[in-house]
């Protein structure tokens, strides 16, 4: 996650960053922000959708091919969480990740 995204959906509460408060555990955002995504050519769904020439309304074929554009984004996206992650100088960490990114992000 990162604060523009969750201010983008109205978000009032951070889940994790309340559970990692108290626990007296250090929290940090994740997720790249517009601008970061931008410097690092990290397209966002909106910008998938205008180049496909898309809706907001898809057909099946249309969110299968909006899907697999979107996947062709994670592997940028999952370095970013990494770096992160690895900037962090502590023995143990909890990532929360969507499901969908489980066979592809591992860290050792």
């Amino acid at each position: 996650m990162s604060i523009e995204s969750l201010n983008k959906w109205g978000a009032t509460r951070y889940v994790c960053k309340s559970v990692a408060q108290e626990l007296s555990i250090e929290h940090i955002f994740c997720d790249p922000n517009s601008n970061q995504r931008n410097s690092r050519g990290i397209r966002s769904e909106k910008q998938i959708r205008d180049e496909l020439g898309y809706s907001q309304i898809l057909s099946q074929s249309q969110v299968e091919k909006l899907d697999e554009a979107l996947k062709s984004e994670w592997p940028l996206r999952e370095e970013f969480w990494l770096e992160k992650i690895l900037a962090v100088k502590v023995a143990a960490i909890l990532f929360v990740l969507g499901s969908s990114h489980i066979d592809s992000f591992h860290v050792y």
